[in-house]
Parts: structure tokens; sequence; C-alpha cells
């Protein structure tokens, strides 16, 4: 650890332009040269951090979201199931020194190899290796079997909802997919929402998230996709759906209800203007360091949206060799974000986005990096609107103070 002094963020949004100083606890203030008001600590070691894993379980999808990044891809094998086995991951996490890792069942469809999953786990916890397990799916294909399979390991679930809405031919499935979420929430099995908001994809945030919390969801995740460079229309659009969503955020923290509370990335940003005891970080991606993926022909990638890339990959585990080539690469060490005022602030670093728009890890897309302080000027806005509610404010300051998903009392 050590202290900084980052600097004021200038932010434009709904209507306001406001300035934020990252080291009291945020506030937005109206002085167009307001001074930073002190220092905070900055997170600089990765080390500690736990291993991430995204396992491809298959190549093939029922579906066909125009938002997806492996829409464009050309070195994707079409295989319906890993070409390796189970026991060769174990070899492969033993011989890496992997005792501890976040597992992401990842695709394709996941759900379309649930036996291999199953199969899996069943491996990984024979070997002793201390894993968490998440299935990234549309959850079009879930069965009884694998619903049961979920409750007694506590798997967790990452849905995305786009599909439904944004497919045509998916729309019959949305009904469907809402009942297995509420099942799951019933079954005490933690759901997680996600959107991705795309030039193809313009959903309404706020109401997505109405229809999955409708269903027991308590945690909702927002990505700006992949693979797409932004137009100016592009960024005004967004900006203007973010206005609707802060004022809808804000009136439900104001009629006391907290079900809503946790939307990344907006979250993020707003618990670290609520809490400038905490550190900020160096590194927001942990692609190529901490985090990899392994395509289904047992490659390895810096991440999941690398895989099946040229140039991309990162190991294998056939041969039991797990590179991390964008070790060292921060806020510090790339020029564009040494120079940014979001710096050791934003959760937009994305290194994959950087290798595919602009050819290098360290060159980040410039229309991106737009998107990204919207989503800032958003949750800055919103802490800056609750300051006028003070009790309001401090309840959702303990609520974030608890975690994600915790029960608390707004009287």
């Amino acid at each position: 650890m050590r202290m900084i002094r980052p600097e004021i963020v200038r932010c434009q949004f709904h209507g306001k332009t406001f300035y934020v100083d990252r080291t009291n606890g945020v506030t937005p203030v109206s002085l167009k040269c307001h001074p930073v008001n002190g220092e905070r600590r900055l997170c600089v070691d990765e080390d500690g951090s736990e291993d991430c894993f995204f396992l491809f379980v298959t190549d093939r999808c029922n579906l066909a979201c125009p938002f997806c990044f492996e829409t464009e891809k050309s070195g994707f094998s079409e295989s319906a199931e890993p070409w390796y086995s189970v026991e060769q991951l174990v070899e492969f996490f033993r011989d890496t020194s992997v005792k501890k890792a976040q597992i992401w069942f990842f695709g394709g469809e996941p759900l379309l190899g649930d036996d291999w999953i199953v199969s899996c786990i069943e491996g990984l916890e024979s070997a002793g290796i201390n894993c968490s397990y998440t299935i990234a799916t549309n959850l079009t294909l879930l069965k009884e079997s694998m619903r049961a399979y979920s409750r007694n390991r506590a798997i967790r679930y990452l849905v995305n909802l786009d599909a439904c809405l944004c497919v045509p031919s998916a729309g019959k499935y949305l009904d469907d997919v809402l009942d297995n979420v509420s099942r799951l929430s019933r079954d005490g099995i933690e759901v997680m929402g996600m959107s991705v908001w795309s030039p193809n994809c313009k959903v309404s945030i706020h109401q997505m998230m109405e229809a999955f919390v409708s269903r027991g969801m308590r945690y909702f995740d927002v990505n700006i996709a992949h693979c797409f460079k932004y137009s100016e229309e592009d960024v005004r659009e967004f900006a203007a759906q973010l206005e609707t969503f802060a004022d809808w955020y804000i009136s439900n923290i104001l009629g006391h209800d907290l079900r809503y509370a946790w939307v990344q990335p907006f979250s993020k940003y707003i618990r670290s203007l609520l809490f400038p005891e905490e550190p900020l970080h160096q590194v927001a991606c942990g692609a190529g360091k901490q985090l990899a993926a392994i395509a289904t022909d047992g490659t390895l990638y810096p991440c999941q949206v690398l895989v099946g890339r040229e140039g991309c990959s990162s190991g294998s585990v056939l041969q039991k060799r797990w590179d991390r080539p964008y070790e060292g690469i921060n806020d510090d060490t790339v020029p564009a974000c040494a120079a940014c005022d979001l710096k050791y602030s934003c959760k937009g670093r994305c290194v994959a986005n950087n290798v595919i728009m602009e050819g290098s890890a360290c060159e980040p897309e410039a229309s991106r990096c737009q998107m990204e302080h919207v989503v800032f000027a958003c949750s800055a806005y919103i802490v800056g609107e609750l300051q006028n509610h003070p009790v309001e404010l401090a309840v959702l300051r303990k609520a974030f103070s608890y975690g994600r998903g915790a029960e608390v009392s707004a009287h």
C-alpha cells in the first residue's frame, strides 16, 4: 500500500457539471478549482488474489445474440465438449500450483454440457482443489437434475436476459427463463443478472432489473459490450438511458427499497465514493494475470473474450503450461491511463477490448473510455443527489458495508 492524491474528476451528467474529490467521501462539489482534500491508500500488490478460470464447456449455443463477442471469431472449433479430460485438468492445476480458484463454466451455452460440468466438479473436489463455481448461461436449458445438483453444491448462476429481449427467435423463452430464476432463488441458489449494452442491443437497464428482482434476484451487472467502436450518438444515447436509470435508482433508495442497490459497475464506484477509507486499486482487469480462459481444445487464453483469437494463446492444459502475458500492465504503465483523471478508479480497463480494437493491451479504445466516464459520472451523481438525504444515504452506506444481497432495515 502507498498513499496518493488522486486527481479531481470533472463530471457532466443529467444537465449538471460537478467535480468529484475521491479522498473525502466524495462529494461532488461545485467549485471549479476545488483542491484535493487529502490522501487515499492505493493497493498496488496483486499477490494473494484468487486465480480465476473460465472453462469453455462447449462452443455451441442454442441462441444467436447480436452483441455476443464470439460471433466474429475465426478460430472457434465448434466443439460440443472439451477435448481434454477432467483428469488432465486436475494435473494441469497441480503442475501450475493452483490450489484454490474461481471456476466459471462458459461457452457457448454451458448447460448444453451439464453432464461434463458435474464430472468436472466431482473431479476437482476429489483432487482436493478448493473451488467456487458459477455457470454463465442464458438459462433456457435448465434441467431439474442440474437444479438439484446446483443446490447441493452451492453453484451460482450468471443469467443474461438480453437474448430473450433482443433476439426475436428467443423471445418465446422469456417466461421460462424468469420461471427458472424464481426456482433457483427459492432453492437458495445465488442468481446474478447480466445485461450487455451495445449498439445492437439497447435494452432498458432498470426495466430488465425489475424483471429479475421480481423473481428473487439480488445482484445485477451491466456490461458495455466488447468489440464495438461507439459513436458519439451511442454515447449520448447511453448517457440518456443512465439518466433515467439514476433517477429510478435514487427513487428506490428514497423509498427505502434496497433490493436494487447492487448494480455493477455502478455499485463499485458508489462504494468507493462512500468509503474513502478503503484503498483505490492500481489494477482492475485480471486478464493474463490471475485470470485465464480454457478453450474446448485445452488452449489457454488471457480471458474468455480472447478465446479463439489468433496470436492470443497463453498456455495449454495438455502441456501443463500457463503464461501470464499481461503482468505489469496497470494504470501507471499504460500512458493513456496514467494521464486520465479516472486513474486508480476506472472499472473499464478491459485488456481484451484493447487487444481486439487497438491491437495492443496497452492502448485503450477511446470510445470505450468515454462510456466508462459516463458510468462514473452516473455513479457520482447518485451519491451527490443522495447527500441531500442523509438518512437514506446512511442506510445505503450500511447496506454496502454488509455486502451485496444483505438485508438491511431502512428504518
